[in-house]
């Protein structure tokens, strides 16, 4: 579970680490509509925030928003709890980051 839960988050850490026009021409191509400009400005903007490729996990264990999965919306008021350990995900995150 270790190694596919890095296998997850490595990349998008590693593509994180490029240039906005490497970012841009490596995640071009599932943007097909956006205007190539627009998608620079976006990923420059995730960047600066810092939040380009990051990974963070839940802060309230067990706390999950519950999404609906039809119409891919999200009720904000709708919660499942479900007890969760988040030791696998916390160690490839801390591994992944170099931390």
């Amino acid at each position: 579970m270790l190694r596919f839960t890095r296998a997850v988050i490595a990349p998008s850490a590693g593509l994180a680490r490029q240039d906005v026009q490497t970012i841009a021409e490596t995640i071009g191509p599932d943007f097909r509509d956006i205007d190539r400009g627009l998608l620079e400005r976006a990923i420059e903007r995730f960047k600066k925030q810092d939040t380009l490729g990051a990974w963070t996990l839940c802060s309230s264990p067990g706390l999950i928003p519950a999404g609906n999965l039809q119409t891919g919306g999200l009720h904000q008021k709708t919660h499942v709890r479900r007890p969760r350990d988040t030791a696998i995900a916390e160690r490839a995150v801390q591994e992944v980051s170099g931390g």
